[in-house]
């Protein structure tokens, strides 16, 4: 059923820089650490947000196209998984390397809302995001339940999802 235990979100870049000029001879640390909004956040059952179901799955594109419904998705030993009444709190979508561009969006049938109305991401070649919402996104229902996947041929999108 694909319960979760634990759901680790780790968000980092971090950026040195070096400074050159504006210092005297006597400045020994003359380089500037930047990682002031990196992530590192554990998620389960018990935290804010909660987060109790997960699914990662490899989906791919028939003719260019792809939805991923999240009322029925197939989780790692083939069963069923199913979102319903909960909150997508992580998504991550990585477009494999050698794949055209991959566009990943609300549902036209039955728009799951992610990101708010009318959301769009167009994921490069061999390109990623991980999206942290907590409690951000809607439940998900009948009515607010697909995300469209749009590409050139038969690409595969790598998405790993946690919902609670």
């Amino acid at each position: 059923m694909a319960e979760l235990n634990t759901c680790q979100l780790n968000t980092i870049v971090t950026g040195k820089q070096t400074l050159d000029t504006g210092l005297t001879a006597t400045d020994s640390d003359r380089t500037l650490t930047w990682d002031s909004i990196n992530r590192a956040k554990t998620l389960n059952a018990d935290s804010t947000p909660v987060v109790t179901k997960f699914v990662r799955i490899d989906k791919a594109l028939g003719a260019g196209t792809g939805t991923i419904d999240l009322t029925s998705m197939t989780g790692a030993n083939g069963e069923t998984v199913d979102f319903s009444g909960l909150k997508v709190q992580v998504a991550k979508f990585r477009n494999k390397s050698g794949n055209a561009a991959i566009t990943v969006k609300f549902g036209a049938a039955n728009p799951y809302n992610l990101l708010g109305a009318s959301w769009t991401l167009i994921l490069a070649d061999d390109s990623e995001i991980t999206i942290y919402t907590p409690e951000g996104a809607p439940d998900v229902a009948g009515g607010a339940k697909d995300i469209d996947l749009s590409g050139t041929g038969i690409e595969e999108l790598e998405v790993q999802l946690f919902a609670g």
